[in-house]
């Protein structure tokens, strides 16, 4: 577990009174904590949101030691997006630190294991959690099991 490290999970589907600023406060919070590496899915959704504003604030002066991690979970992730969402991804991939280059296609369990990855590696979570019956559900009871340090930005907590 790395103590500077924080992963991001979330829904795809967000919802209208979704705080961006909770989540940049959120994630200001973890900096303060020491946090400086956060590790994304690069998913659309909740995952782009994040990320966005992990690069929005390593902008500042007083973030930009900040790192931006982007775990794929399979090389043709955004083969059924839409076009806008192809473009911020690409975008994305360009702006990132890192990237954890998956050597597969889409199979089944690749978006669980990429997920468990980052918990794996991380000993804080910032998540935006409506329900548990999800893949982010999913997420976050791994990350309660190894005990990361984490903050729902969700208005239904």
């Amino acid at each position: 577990m790395n103590e500077n490290v924080c992963c991001f999970t979330g829904h795809r589907d967000i919802s209208s009174d979704f705080s961006r600023e909770r989540l940049i406060k959120a994630i200001e919070k973890k900096i303060a904590l020491g946090v400086d590496t956060f590790l994304n899915g690069a998913a659309v959704g909740f995952d782009m949101i994040a990320a966005f504003c992990v690069l929005e604030l390593k902008e500042r002066a007083e973030y930009s030691h900040i790192k931006l991690h982007l775990y794929i979970p399979c090389k043709d992730q955004d083969r059924k997006w839409k076009r806008e969402d192809k473009a911020r991804y690409k975008e994305l991939l360009s702006k990132s630190d890192f990237i954890d280059e998956p050597k597969y296609g889409y199979y089944d369990g690749c978006m669980r294991e990429r997920n468990y990855k980052m918990v794996k590696n991380s000993a804080h979570c910032i998540c935006y959690l409506n329900s548990y019956a999800t893949g982010s559900g999913q997420t976050v009871r791994e990350a309660q099991r190894r005990g990361l340090d984490i903050i729902n930005v969700s208005n239904a907590q």
